[in-house]
């Protein structure tokens, strides 16, 4: 059987806490303004993962924005978000979540 979108986002955050690839934001992006809230996806996460996630690191990934950009971004729509708008959302998410 296949994972759901869901689990698979889950799956992915997990790994952000050991990696900061610029792709996961994009990625990460896409999938908030799109399908599932960034509560929704940590909830997953929690569940599936459960002590072995630590939210926080994957928090403190997010905020630093030292990410890896080694790997190009190739983008499949016409006018692509800027790279603040990504940084934007993802650091509204944390701090909403934190309420900071």
């Amino acid at each position: 059987k296949s994972p759901s979108l869901l689990d698979l986002w889950a799956m992915k955050i997990f790994a952000m806490m050991y990696r900061k690839k610029w792709k996961d934001a994009v990625d990460l992006y896409f999938i908030i303004n799109n399908w599932y809230s960034f509560e929704e996806i940590l909830e997953k996460t929690k569940k599936i993962f459960t002590n072995l996630f630590q939210e926080e690191a994957v928090f403190e990934n997010i905020i630093e924005w030292d990410w890896d950009r080694t790997e190009a971004i190739e983008y499949l729509i016409q006018n692509p978000p800027k790279d603040s708008e990504i940084i934007n959302l993802l650091t509204w998410s944390v701090k909403n979540i934190l309420k900071i």
